[in-house]
């Protein structure tokens, strides 16, 4: 992204955040940890969350990696009151809710034509699983083509302008969260392999929603 559309996006995310936490004063809704210190960070909300955006949209493969090569050099003009790195790190956990209310905000719509699915996201090494501790009470082992992890799994469903419409984080199998993220709209649902289900099949025409999986729509193109 170039400068002009990073002032965008940040202008974006801040307009989301006076909005947010006008209505958390409002609502008396308390979304960070109470701290001790009472010096307030440098850097806001509305930076935290539009440098995770950008990371996301970036090509680097880390995090520590974009934020000391890309935002504390490159785009130090545009966030000149960051804070170091390992400080950041623990800012992350307090836009976590902020982030997920701003996502489900600018979800795509519902459309003809709808595709799904997941992706692994793993906590550690299948072999340091019996010693992970930050995710113990939450990530379960889980198996895909590829083998066995540990972690959890993210489900996605997009339309056909490739707007997210919905998604899930869980740590199941791959159909259990799909009627939970599925709209009662007349349209076709296309996934791969994993999903092969009758009774999801069933469930799903109960909702006007065709379930089509890659052993039926192989060779079909789709406008």
């Amino acid at each position: 992204m170039d400068e002009i559309q990073i002032i965008g996006l940040f202008c974006l995310v801040d307009d989301f955040v006076k909005r947010f936490e006008l209505l958390c004063s409002q609502k008396q809704l308390a979304y960070r940890k109470k701290k001790i210190r009472t010096r307030s960070c440098r850097t806001s909300l509305s930076e935290v969350m539009t440098i995770l955006i950008l990371f996301h949209r970036s090509n680097y493969r880390t995090f520590k990696h974009c934020y000391l090569k890309e935002m504390k050099i490159k785009w130090a003009h545009l966030f000149p009151n960051l804070v170091k790195y390992p400080r950041f790190v623990q800012l992350i956990s307090e836009a976590f809710f902020p982030m997920f209310c701003f996502v489900k905000e600018h979800q795509g719509k519902w459309t003809d034509l709808q595709f799904v699915d997941s992706t692994v996201l793993t906590c550690c090494h299948v072999k340091r699983a019996s010693s992970h501790r930050t995710f113990r009470n939450s990530a379960r082992w889980g198996k895909t083509t590829t083998g066995y992890f540990f972690g959890f799994k993210l489900h996605l469903v997009i339309n056909q302008h490739a707007e997210i419409v919905a998604f899930r984080l869980t740590a199941g199998d791959d159909r259990k969260p799909v009627l939970a993220m599925v709209q009662r709209v007349k349209s076709k649902l296309f996934a791969d392999r994993g999903y092969i289900s009758e009774k999801l099949r069933e469930n799903l025409l109960k909702k006007e929603v065709v379930l089509i999986t890659n052993s039926c729509y192989a060779g079909i193109m789709i406008p």
